[in-house]
C-alpha cells in the first residue's frame, strides 16, 4: 500500500511539474512575441499564445521534464516550487498580455497603412521634383496663364501647394464638384511624361476648382489631389477574406495619412507643396479647404 502511495505521489509532482515546465514555455514565447510586435511598431501588441508554436513548445517541454525526473530518483523541491508557482500565475500573465476573446490585428495588416503612405511616396510624389515640382508648375501655370484666367481671377489662383483632399471614411465621389462648396473644372495642368520601370507614363495631371466658402463671400481657385491609397484600403475592408475590421480600417487611414504627412515634411522638394485636408462627410468642404490655405 505504501508502496502505491508513493508512486502516486511521484505521478503526481511529475504532472505537476510538467504542466509547470509548458506554461512558463508558453509565457515565455508570448513575451517574445509581445515585444517583437511592440519593436514591429503595431498599435496593438499582444501575446500570440494560440499558435502552433505555443502548443509545440508546451508539448516539447512537457515531455523533457517528464524526462528529466524519470532519471532522478529525489525530487528537486526548490525548482518544483517555482514552477507551481508559475501554474499559479500563468492565466493572469497570459490575460494580461491579451486574452483570447479580445479582437487582436492580424500581423500581414499591422502595417498596410504606413506601407500605402510609402507605395503613395515611392510611384508618384517621389517624380514631383525639379521642372516637375508642384510649387515650380503651379507657378509657370499662373505665369503664363494658359487657361486665360482675367486679372482678378488670377490673383485667386493658389499657387503655393495642390490641396490633397483625403476623406475620413475613404470615400472619394465621382468628381470633385459632388463636394459642398467646390465648383467645376476651370483649368487643368498637363501631366509630365515619366520613364518608370520601363513604361512611359503621364503623372501630376491637376485640376483646377472653384472653392467657395459656405456664405459665398469667399473664392478661390485650388489644384485638388487625391490619396488613392485610402480608396484601397476602402476596398479591402469591403474584401472578406482580407480581414479588415472597420475599426482597422479607420486605424490603418489614420496612420496612411499621419506616415504622408511625415513623409512630406522630411523631403525639401514636398515640404509646403501639399495641404493635406482630411474631412467628414457632413462637412462643408469649401470651409475646410479655405480654412487648411489661410492657415498656411
Amino acid at each position: 500500500m505504501w508502496l502505491w502511495r508513493l508512486l502516486l505521489l511521484k505521478f503526481l509532482l511529475l504532472v505537476c511539474l510538467s504542466v509547470a515546465a509548458g506554461a512558463a514555455a508558453t509565457i515565455l514565447n508570448g513575451l517574445l512575441v509581445y515585444v517583437r510586435h511592440h519593436l514591429a511598431g503595431s498599435s496593438r501588441p499582444r501575446a500570440d499564445y494560440v499558435t502552433k508554436k505555443s502548443v509545440l513548445l508546451l508539448v516539447s517541454s512537457t515531455l523533457a521534464a517528464l524526462l528529466l525526473l524519470t532519471q532522478t530518483r529525489e525530487v528537486p523541491w526548490e525548482w518544483l516550487g517555482t514552477l507551481t508557482l508559475l501554474v499559479a500565475i500563468a492565466p493572469a500573465l497570459l490575460t494580461w498580455l491579451g486574452p483570447p476573446n479580445e479582437h487582436v490585428e492580424n500581423c500581414q495588416l499591422c502595417q498596410i497603412g504606413k506601407g500605402s503612405a510609402y507605395g503613395h511616396y515611392f510611384g508618384y510624389l517621389r517624380l514631383m521634383e525639379g521642372d516637375h515640382g508642384i510649387r515650380t508648375r503651379l507657378e509657370k501655370f499662373k505665369r503664363e496663364n494658359p487657361a486665360g484666367f482675367p486679372e482678378e481671377e488670377l490673383e485667386k489662383l493658389y499657387s503655393k501647394a495642390i490641396v490633397v483632399l483625403a476623406p475620413k471614411d475613404g470615400s472619394y465621389p465621382e468628381q470633385w464638384d459632388e463636394l459642398e462648396g467646390v465648383g467645376k473644372i476651370t483649368a487643368t495642368l498637363k501631366p509630365f511624361k515619366k520613364r518608370v520601370g520601363g513604361n512611359e507614363r503621364s503623372y501630376g495631371e491637376f485640376k483646377v476648382h472653384e472653392v467657395k466658402s459656405s456664405d459665398g463671400e469667399h473664392k478661390m481657385y485650388v489644384a485638388l489631389d487625391k490619396v488613392g491609397a485610402l480608396e484601397t484600403l476602402k476596398k479591402l475592408r469591403q474584401h472578406g477574406p482580407a480581414g479588415l475590421s472597420a475599426a482597422d480600417c479607420r486605424q490603418q487611414m489614420k496612420e496612411l495619412m499621419e506616415e504622408l504627412e511625415e513623409i512630406v515634411s522630411d523631403n525639401d522638394h514636398l515640404k509646403g507643396q501639399l495641404k493635406v485636408v482630411s474631412y467628414d462627410a457632413d462637412e462643408h468642404i469649401g470651409d475646410v479647404i479655405l480654412a487648411a490655405i489661410t492657415e498656411g
